[in-house]
């Protein structure tokens, strides 16, 4: 049988810069009303996904700043990916889908959140300018 490495089986603190893919799409193409509906149902996801695990923050316009605390890198990786899924299952009554964007991190011990959060946010970037969509991790 295979044992998990210390490093799988350690908690960390982990932080996520979320963004929902074409938003500016969406408020220009069906109205700021839509829009903000979009962001409240997102925000729904979010903290139903995070639940007791973590703490959701929206910082600026369609952008949501995550933070999880003591959680394997495991279990933080499957939060990621369960956002992008749930995200992705909720699609506009004329069939538009919505799809989500996250980069992520573990904070290292001699940084800052506000480092970590940099290096999420280089993430997000990273995953929006390869196609949108998808869970982007830096090291």
């Amino acid at each position: 049988m295979f044992e998990k490495s210390n490093d799988e089986r350690r908690n960390t603190t982990v932080v996520m810069v979320c963004d929902l893919d074409n938003f500016k799409w969406i408020n220009d193409h069906y109205g700021h009303p839509i829009g903000d509906t979009v962001l409240a149902q997102y925000s729904r996801i979010l903290d139903s996904i995070v639940g007791v695990n973590g703490s959701v923050f929206r910082y600026g316009g369609d952008e949501f700043f995550i933070a999880l605390d003591d959680l394997t890198a495991a279990k933080s990786a499957r939060l990621a990916k369960n956002i992008c899924s749930a995200a992705q299952e909720w699609v506009l009554d004329d069939g538009t889908a919505i799809t989500t964007t996250v980069g992520a991190t573990a904070v290292r011990a001699e940084e800052t959140i506000k480092d970590a959060f940099s290096r999420a946010d280089q993430a997000l970037l990273s995953g929006k300018n390869s196609g949108s969509n998808k869970v982007v991790w830096s090291g």
